[in-house]
C-alpha cells in the first residue's frame, strides 16, 4: 500500500474508524519521504509540511474545478493560488473560494483560428 494509504488504515471502506482489521490490529504507521508517522493525525502534519503537498492539492482542485488537466497557460495562475493558500494557513475553505474567484475560472478565453 502507498505511505498515505497506511495512515489512514483505521479507516474502512466507509470511512467508519476502526482498530482491528480481520481480527487484527490496524497498523496505521509508515514513511512518507523520510518522515515517520504512526496515524492519521501525524500523517496530516507530515503533510502539511511537505513541500509539495500544497501545490499538489491546489492543482487537483483547479483541474476539477475546470473540468480538464492543467495547462501550460495556468502554471501562473496555479502559482498566485498556492501562494494565496500557504498564506492562508492552509485553509481548504478559502482555496475553494480563490479558485472560484479568480479570472482563469471566471473567464474563457475563446480561442481563435
Amino acid at each position: 500500500m502507498d505511505p498515505i494509504g497506511l495512515g489512514l488504515e483505521n479507516f474502512d471502506s466507509v470511512g467508519t474508524y476502526r482498530t482491528t482489521s480481520n481480527n487484527a490490529p490496524v497498523d496505521a504507521t509508515g514513511v512518507l519521504d523520510g518522515v515517520a508517522f504512526t496515524d492519521e493525525a501525524s500523517l496530516s502534519k507530515v503533510l502539511r509540511s511537505h513541500p509539495e503537498a500544497a501545490s499538489c492539492l491546489v492543482s487537483k482542485l483547479y483541474e476539477h474545478a475546470q473540468g480538464r488537466a492543467a495547462l501550460p497557460v495556468d502554471k501562473s495562475t496555479l502559482a498566485g493560488l498556492t501562494a494565496q493558500f500557504e498564506s492562508s494557513g492552509h485553509r481548504a475553505d478559502k482555496l475553494l473560494l480563490d479558485i472560484v474567484a479568480s479570472d482563469a475560472y471566471r473567464f474563457v478565453e475563446i480561442a481563435t483560428k
